[in-house]
């Protein structure tokens, strides 16, 4: 596109020339606790996700954590004698 398309409609162009449009002179660079902040909210890769990728590894995994929490509260049980 090399010729702009509202040079050839004159009544567009005459519209358009009415209205000067100034752009403010802001900084582009980002200051320390902007780029910190920004760091901060990232979202951050899941490193779970190539595991829970298939049913079997997600039952795996519901497995897991139930064994790990019911071993957790028989030590406590154990302790607490």
């Amino acid at each position: 596109m090399k010729k702009n398309p509202f040079d050839q409609n004159e009544y567009l162009k005459s519209r358009l020339d009415r209205y000067k449009v100034e752009v403010p002179e802001f900084g582009m660079k980002r200051s320390r606790t902007d780029r910190w902040v920004h760091y901060l909210a990232s979202p951050t890769k899941n490193p779970f996700d190539p595991l829970v990728n298939t049913i079997r590894t997600w039952t795996l995994a519901k497995v897991i954590a139930v064994l790990l929490s019911a071993g957790g509260a028989c030590l406590q049980a154990l302790l607490m004698l």
